[in-house]
């Protein structure tokens, strides 16, 4: 999945939906720093995540609803 989002979609807005084991992994696939944990039972999480020219990738917004 991570090299599909970042050579055939790498300027494309792209919605991944995944589970609390294994959205962190892909956060680090993309090259986040930080550490990610979500717990079992949090269900509403949102990640939205910035890729500029820089190739430096960062959250630019963590939200819980």
């Amino acid at each position: 999945m991570i090299d599909a989002l970042t050579f055939e979609h790498d300027e494309d807005t792209v919605l991944v939906v995944a589970h609390a084991e294994t959205m962190p992994r892909i956060l680090e696939g993309l090259g986040l720093p930080q550490d990610i944990t979500i717990g079992l039972s949090e269900f509403a999480n949102l990640f939205v995540v910035l890729t500029p020219l820089s190739n430096d990738p960062q959250v630019l917004h963590f939200l819980r609803f």
